[in-house]
Order: C-alpha cells, then sequence, then structure tokens
C-alpha cells in the first residue's frame, strides 16, 4: 500500500484486504455522495457485512435508499454509537488530502488499526452513508482468527500508538484516550488474557 499511495492518479481510492468483496453499487453510492458536498473522506456505516459463502453477499447489494449524514466531530467515528476501529476498508479518502499519510512496516497484524488513527487524527471533512461498502469473507484459520505471539505483540502496538497519538490531540486533558479505551479496553483485555493462556507454548524469542 505504501508502494502504490505516490502513484495514485486518481481523486479518490479505497482499500480492499484478501478477505473483501466490494458489494455492488458501494462505489457508485460512495463516489456520488463525496461530490455532492465537496468532502474529504467517506465511511459507511456499518463498514461491512460478514459472510461465508458469496452467495449470502446478494442480500446487501444495491442497498436503497442511500442516505448521508455530516460528521460534525470526525473522533465519532472512532469511538462513537457507531463508530469502528481497526479497519481500513469501508472508507473512501481524498487522494491530496491523505496520499502522505503511510501505513506502519513490518507488522503482521493491525496495520490498518494504526492506520486508521493516523487518519482519523488528521484534519478533514467526513460523511457517513448508512450502507456497507465491502462483504468481509469470514476464513477459518485466517491471520485475524490465529493468535499468536506476533499477532498479540502486534494488537499492544496498535493500542499503544492510538493512545499517544489521541493524547496529542487531547493537549493532556485525555478525554479521547478514556473514551477510547471504554470502548475498546476490552480487546485488549481479551488478547491480554490469551497471552497468560498460551504463555508456557511461547519460545523464548515469542516471550521478548
Amino acid at each position: 500500500r505504501n508502494t502504490a499511495l505516490p502513484l495514485i492518479k486518481g481523486e479518490y481510492f479505497t482499500c480492499l484486504d484478501a478477505d473483501d468483496v466490494m458489494l455492488q453499487g458501494a462505489l457508485k453510492a460512495c463516489a456520488e455522495t463525496l461530490a455532492s458536498g465537496k468532502y474529504d473522506a467517506i465511511c459507511c456505516q456499518p463498514l461491512f457485512m460478514p459472510f461465508k459463502e458469496l452467495s449470502e453477499i446478494k442480500r446487501f447489494n444495491n442497498i436503497v435508499p442511500v442516505t448521508k449524514n455530516d460528521v460534525v466531530d470526525r473522533m465519532t467515528l472512532l469511538y462513537g454509537e457507531k463508530g469502528c476501529y481497526g479497519f481500513v476498508s469501508g472508507r473512501v479518502y481524498n487522494t491530496n488530502v491523505f496520499r502522505e499519510i503511510k501505513f506502519p512496516v513490518g507488522m503482521k497484524m493491525c496495520a490498518d488499526a494504526w492506520h486508521w488513527i493516523d487518519v482519523i487524527t488528521f484534519p478533514a471533512k467526513w460523511v457517513t452513508i448508512n450502507r456497507p461498502m465491502i462483504g468481509y469473507r469470514q476464513v477459518a484459520g485466517s491471520a485475524s482468527n490465529t493468535f499468536d505471539a506476533e499477532f498479540n505483540r502486534c494488537i499492544l502496538k496498535a493500542f499503544e500508538h492510538a493512545c499517544f497519538m489521541l493524547r496529542k490531540i487531547d493537549k493532556g486533558n485525555n478525554t479521547s484516550v478514556r473514551l477510547f479505551w471504554n470502548k475498546n479496553g476490552p480487546i485488549v483485555l481479551h488478547h491480554l488474557k490469551q497471552m497468560f493462556r498460551d504463555w508456557p507454548t511461547f519460545t523464548r524469542a515469542d516471550r521478548c
């Protein structure tokens, strides 16, 4: 993705993971909404619909009517009622505004969560629409469904980065950090519990 960002020629860009399928009509709805208000970015709510077989996604195609909502406080996209942390798909970005925000290198998992914090803390004009953009394939044994020591390290790195960036915009009052942890703290606790459960199986390198 970092290699591709400087090569983008279009006005907007989006990302798909290997286990994502673009839903029919989604990009058209996003493009029309973005053009309607000179927005910098759009976030679909929900971001995705999970599926196991391709036949299941037909019921998510061509969702109408599509309604939009201007985002007054972009941080609500992170920890508001419909806020979502940890995904890069399901959003469309203005190339000129977001091209310089890079993905972290060397992380097996959670690079999208790291990138999303950098994106959401960057000043921009956001809008949401009431439909998903992608179908998210649920695959047993995939990287996101397989816990190991490296996976745990990546999660903790991403959360550390999130808190660092939120403290910068909070300027000392930690309001955003508290709201973020109220919504996402249980995820960290879940993986810490898994780490301690599997600790006896870790190699010395894993434990470091």
